[in-house]
């Protein structure tokens, strides 16, 4: 029952993707309780659990109505450009049949479809030619416009519509696009529909340069289409000089049909591909859980993940071996008062600390963070502490946060490490605090480090 209660829905991956373009861009995950307890309580792998996390977030509700906007901004973007490419196809059928002698039938069928189908070819060639990434040379106007769409009609500070910039976002613009063909395709066949059921046209395969027999090859390729569908063409119905009214009204339908197959069905096969890719683009964004955004949940949501962690260091893979001298430094204190701030560490109790430190708590979100850099500006030369778990992993934003935390105070700071590491992870702590110009060390078992005398930090 709890599983059906929390099944997943597209919607939900859209917003996990939001929620986690958000925490990372802060360098923490949200802080909240009662998310995280709905999260345990659905079960299921990680990936599940982070769905519905998202789903019951305090802001879920705002986030949820900004990706209402943002898609509905989309979609009038779209059924404004179908409308125009429906006009387009009007206009290039009435071209076709206005002549005034006999309507050439191939270049009646090159106005209509050549347009899509030149479109076509060069949407694939983008799309074989870059092993997946369709290129924007073909739907970047359309991003760059409905990108500014979307940001008008959103609010918050991520006015951006996140799923023009997702893996996704390339086949939701190809999308909108092959819809927009269709519109041109449907409109043209209908108004050639029309004019061919209330008007008499001449029909005739009319050329200058080619010969008879390189025209007849030319009908006879254009016809093999049709011909699948029973229609009849080039080996049964006369080319040149006058046509009577029956060989007239078959090759008005060969050419309604010959419309059908090389433009319509073409276009309705891209579409049905670049939705399939959309769907699988959008699901597949939240499975990649070595993300910043959603590995850090993981002792969140996983407790009983984390319970194994505690008793094993983390498992390192060949990648991740290193020299022997894996184990950060023992750094040493003296008695000056410091300040101590927690950055990537699990919710908890704070840790056993001397006399002269003072515990200034865990950067849980934007509040907490404006309310520690005040205090750390307060105490003015006081030396800093920022405690690390040490397998976390060190992206920008945490580089950001931990930047700002040093550049609070005039006084000296140290990078503290908690829990084991392994070998990549303990170089990129160092290379962060070489960057950061303060000491890198490592928080020796649950309580405080060594008072004994040494080098200060």
């Amino acid at each position: 029952m709890a599983r059906r209660a929390s099944r997943i829905r597209l919607t939900d991956h859209c917003l996990a993707e939001r929620v986690c373009a958000r925490e990372e861009a802060a360098g923490h995950p949200e802080y909240s309780p009662e998310a995280d307890a709905q999260a345990r309580l659905a079960g299921g792998d990680l990936r599940h659990r982070i769905l519905v996390r998202a789903r019951h977030l305090p802001d879920a509700p705002r986030q949820r109505a900004t990706l209402r906007r943002n898609a509905q901004a989309l979609l009038g973007l779209s059924l404004l450009l179908a409308v125009l490419f429906a006009m387009a196809g009007v206009a290039a059928a009435r071209a076709a049949l206005i002549a005034s002698g006999p309507v050439s039938i191939p270049l009646a069928l090159a106005l209509v479809t050549g347009p899509s189908l030149l479109a076509l070819l060069l949407w694939l060639l983008l799309l074989l030619g870059g092993r997946g990434r369709i290129a924007a040379a073909v739907p970047g106007m359309l991003a760059s416009l409905g990108t500014r769409v979307a940001a008008r009609w959103s609010a918050g500070p991520h006015k951006r519509a996140p799923c023009l910039r997702s893996p996704a976002g390339p086949w939701l613009l190809s999308s909108t696009m092959h819809l927009a063909w269709l519109a041109y395709l449907v409109s043209a066949w209908i108004t050639l529909a029309l004019l061919l059921s209330v008007r008499s046209y001449g029909l005739a395969w009319e050329t200058t340069l080619l010969s008879d027999a390189s025209l007849h090859r030319l009908a006879e390729v254009l016809s093999l289409g049709p011909a699948l569908f029973g229609v009849a063409g080039a080996e049964s119905l006369p080319l040149r000089g006058p046509l009577p009214d029956t060989a007239r009204e078959a090759w008005a339908g060969w050419l309604l049909v010959a419309v059908a197959l090389y433009g319509l069905l073409p276009r309705a096969l891209a579409l049905v591909i670049t939705l399939v890719m959309l769907r699988h683009g959008v699901v597949g964004a939240t499975r990649d859980l070595h993300r910043p955004g959603y590995a850090r949940l993981r002792e969140r949501l996983m407790p009983a993940h984390r319970s194994a962690e505690m008793g094993t260091a983390p498992a390192m893979t060949s990648n991740d071996r290193g020299p022997s001298n894996d184990t950060p430094e023992a750094v040493q204190w003296d008695d000056s008062p410091r300040l101590v701030v927690a950055v990537e560490t699990a919710p908890g109790s704070p840790p056993a600390l001397p006399a002269a430190w003072q515990w200034l708590g865990r950067v849980d979100d934007l509040e907490t963070r404006d309310r520690i850099l005040a205090q750390i500006r307060a105490k003015g030369d006081q030396g800093l502490v920022m405690l690390v778990r040490g397998a976390a992993v060190v992206d920008r934003g945490t580089k950001t946060l931990l930047r700002e935390l040093v550049a609070a105070t005039s006084g000296p700071g140290a990078l503290m490490l908690l829990g084991g590491a392994s070998a990549a992870r303990l170089r990129d702590w160092r290379q962060c605090a070489a960057e950061l110009q303060i000491a890198c060390g490592h928080w020796p078992g649950d309580g405080p480090p060594s008072a004994k005398g040494g080098p200060t930090p």
